[in-house]
């Protein structure tokens, strides 16, 4: 059984009997069940490092792992967009010497969401995640075992514009289904909320288009209940809660408002933490448990922020550092092009990943194509390169080619918006 749970803990970041046994020294990296959660798989926000707790650029880029409220003001219509992510295992990782790792690893996502009277947004995202196919050998090469685990989740989301600020809220249904021991599954039905806020304000330049925005928001992400994967497991498993903090800074180039010609120019850092409890050694009852690994799920949430054995020090270590920006070129509000990059830091002691993105997007009346490639500066790290790819869909009534609209100054136009929701009722008798 040692072999499955330590492939458990590679492949989907699972507590396990394994880790009961474990001495913790100063690498305490928090663990957490499903963590396909956290993966980002909008290739335009993987290229800006995964910054999406803010709105960065002002084109629709929206994931699982978005911030819930970013979906709102919008002009009203449909928006979809689906994104295949394959991933390549990076060979020769001493971590992964007694598994045969199938080169099928790959997330399949989409996004769809409804915008309506110009402040509010109702959607669902779906994701789903395939490890390929895992072989479990001994030290001696023989093969044990045979698994093919595969993690799904489906959200909801309702978001709302409030003059310079969005609220929302979501909720999610998540299914992890690892393999079949004997008689028994180890299987898993849960459920997670979500909850982020964000606002801006925008300054706009004398005798120009031209404008300036700074963007900032927060959000709770992936929190629910502890679960266990089947009766017979002495621990529970643990969602990925996260905190995410972030802010940008847009600054739209138009000389004349009569140019064809549109840049963009935005730059974004974001920071998050797992709230997930520190490993530590401490077992007070002496019942063969760490007592990090008995806390309820309140408990684990709260506490992670206190709970590292070093104290605030080894906290600000668990943080994670976003850092992306990029440039759009519009042409005549049909055509776009955008080229995104970022960098995305972990500490050596909390994972050690470190990992550069470059992210191109081309765009043609309101159908974008994006690609990123991401590869890792840490040789240790289990993953080589990865690419990405997705494709976004805009269908609007009253709205610019591109889907573009000034939801960072939903007040700059208000009589714009009055015409515009005037003759819709007149076009579409609503």
């Amino acid at each position: 059984m040692r072999y499955f749970f330590f492939c458990i803990v590679i492949m989907s970041g699972i507590l396990s009997k394994g880790l009961i046994a474990q001495d913790f020294s100063e690498h305490r990296v928090p663990f957490t069940a499903v963590s396909f959660l956290l993966t980002d798989v909008q290739p335009r926000t993987i290229g800006l490092s995964g910054i999406n707790v803010v709105g960065i650029t002002n084109t629709f880029s929206r994931s699982y792992t978005s911030n819930p409220s970013l979906s709102a003001g919008y002009d009203d219509g449909v928006r979809f967009s689906l994104n295949y992510n394959p991933y390549s295992i990076r060979e020769g990782n001493p971590a992964l010497d007694n598994y045969k790792i199938s080169k099928e690893i790959f997330n399949l996502a989409s996004h769809l969401q409804f915008n309506f009277k110009n402040k509010n947004a109702i959607g669902y995202d779906f994701r789903y995640f395939n490890y390929g196919e895992v072989i479990i050998s001994n030290v001696f090469g023989d093969n044990i075992q045979t698994y093919k685990p595969k993690d799904f989740a489906l959200k909801v989301f309702y978001s709302r514009l409030f003059k310079n600020v969005r609220l929302g809220i979501a909720s999610a249904y998540i299914r992890s289904d690892l393999f079949k021991d004997g008689f028994e599954k180890y299987l898993v039905n849960t459920v997670a909320f979500d909850i982020g806020f964000d606002g801006f304000t925008t300054k706009h330049f004398k005798g120009s288009s031209s404008s300036y925005t700074l963007n900032y928001g927060v959000s709770f992400q992936n929190l629910g209940p502890n679960f266990k994967y089947a009766e017979t497991e002495p621990i529970n498993s643990i969602l990925p809660s996260i905190l995410k903090v972030g802010l940008s800074n847009v600054f739209q180039i138009q000389p004349k408002e009569s140019s064809k010609f549109l840049t963009r120019v935005y730059i974004g850092y974001q920071a998050d933490k797992l709230l997930a409890p520190t490993p530590s050694s401490e077992d007070n009852d002496n019942n063969g448990i760490f007592d990090f690994l008995e806390r309820k799920w309140a408990g684990q949430v709260f506490g992670s922020f206190a709970d590292a054995p070093d104290g605030f020090k080894e906290e600000m270590k668990e943080i994670n550092h976003h850092i992306g920006g990029g440039v759009e070129l519009i042409f005549d509000n049909e055509v776009m092009f955008a080229l995104n990059s970022g960098i995305f830091l972990e500490n050596k002691y909390k994972g050690n990943r470190k990992n550069v993105s470059l992210s191109p997007v081309i765009g043609i009346k309101g159908f974008n194509i994006e690609y990123t490639y991401t590869f890792s500066l840490n040789e240790t790290g289990p993953l080589n390169s990865v690419h990405q790819f997705g494709i976004n869909l805009q269908v609007a009534k009253i709205a610019p080619k591109l889907g573009y609209n000034n939801w960072t100054n939903p007040t700059k136009d208000k009589q714009l918006i009055k015409d515009d929701t005037e003759e819709a009722d007149k076009l579409f008798k609503l």
